[in-house]
C-alpha cells in the first residue's frame, strides 16, 4: 500500500513509531492535530496546509519522544513529503510518486498499491 500525499506531509514508518512512540500507532493518530491521519501498513501520513504548522508538529514531536529528523541532511525516522516535489531531504527508507494524479508515498522495496487516505466524516 501507499498512503495519500496531499499538500504537506509528515510521514513517520509504522515501525518507528510502535518502538518509541508512547501508545504506538494508536497513540500518534489520536495525537493527530488535525483530521488528516492516515497509514498502510508501513507507513503513518499527517497533512498540513502551512510549512509554518509542518515545522511546530514536527518539532513538538522530536522535543516529545526520541524520534529523530534528520542525521547528516538525511530524513532518519521522519519525512516531510511536498506534494510538487516529494521529501524535503534524501530519505533511504521512502518512495514518492504520482499514480492515477494522486500523490503518494510507500515504503522503499514495497509496492505501492492500493492509497490509504483519511476517513473523513
Amino acid at each position: 500500500m501507499a498512503v495519500l500525499a496531499e499538500f504537506l506531509n509528515v510521514i513517520v514508518p509504522v515501525r518507528a513509531l510502535e518502538e518509541r512512540y508512547p501508545g504506538g500507532v494508536e497513540g500518534y493518530a489520536r495525537a493527530c492535530p488535525n483530521q488528516t491521519f492516515c497509514r498502510d501498513e508501513h507507513l503513518t501520513r499527517i497533512g498540513f496546509m502551512s510549512p509554518a504548522d509542518v515545522e511546530s508538529f514536527v518539532t513538538s514531536l522530536i522535543a516529545d519522544t526520541s524520534l529523530r529528523l534528520r542525521d547528516g541532511g538525511r530524513f532518519v525516522d521522519i519525512a516531510v513529503v511536498d506534494t510538487l516535489f516529494g521529501p524535503s531531504a534524501p530519505c533511504a527508507w521512502l518512495e514518492f510518486g504520482v499514480r492515477d494524479d494522486c500523490p503518494q508515498c510507500w515504503l522503499s522495496g514495497t509496492e505501492p498499491g492500493v492509497v490509504a487516505a483519511p476517513a473523513f466524516g
